[in-house]
């Protein structure tokens, strides 16, 4: 954290803190702090004291916690997918493979790959997005017997993305075709 933003957030918990124990009526730094603050408000400066005071002196992990939380809840997320995630008896003639997002797509964008079993799934060039932008659609070959396990989205590869730019974070997807 910046050393000025570092002062900042020192002088803003102290601030807060002090209106939570005295209530008001005190100066700091030349600013006055008129007037008598109520109990609840008091409770809340409290808290909002101790929290900038805490993320100050744990910085760059409460940062990344913030961090994570932010990307968890704005990162689209797979919803569905067809086959199922798990499904154990798919039709090996099974020609696309879906896969349903919590928010509109990015059109142009996309990423699945294939570790273990790359060698046995024929990826056609066709790939197109339905329900406003919310599912992809990708045209596959399948073999019977074999069971695939794809990625979509992996740390390497961010194609999936929103319409703002944030990436769909990684998911697996598994399944198993019928002889």
């Amino acid at each position: 954290m910046p050393q000025n933003l570092q002062l900042a957030v020192f002088v803003f918990g102290a601030v807060l803190i002090l209106i939570a124990v005295l209530g008001g009526g005190f100066k700091i730094f030349g600013a006055e702090i008129r007037g008598r603050v109520g109990r609840t408000w008091r409770i809340i400066s409290g808290f909002g004291g101790l929290f900038f005071l805490v993320v100050l002196f744990l910085g760059v992990p409460i940062q990344k916690m913030i961090g994570n939380i932010y990307i968890y809840l704005v990162s689209p997320k797979v919803i569905a997918t067809n086959p199922r995630n798990g499904a154990t008896d798919v039709d090996p003639s099974l020609s696309e493979i879906k896969v349903t997002f919590s928010k509109p797509m990015e059109k142009n964008t996309r990423s699945f790959s294939t570790p273990n079993s790359g060698s046995e799934l024929t990826w056609m060039d066709k790939f197109f997005y339905i329900n406003n932008d919310r599912t992809c659609v990708q045209q596959v070959r399948l073999k019977p017997g074999i069971t695939y396990v794809i990625w979509i989205n992996d740390p390497k590869h961010i194609g999936f993305k929103d319409k703002s730019g944030n990436a769909l974070q990684p998911y697996k997807l598994e399944f198993t075709t019928r002889q």
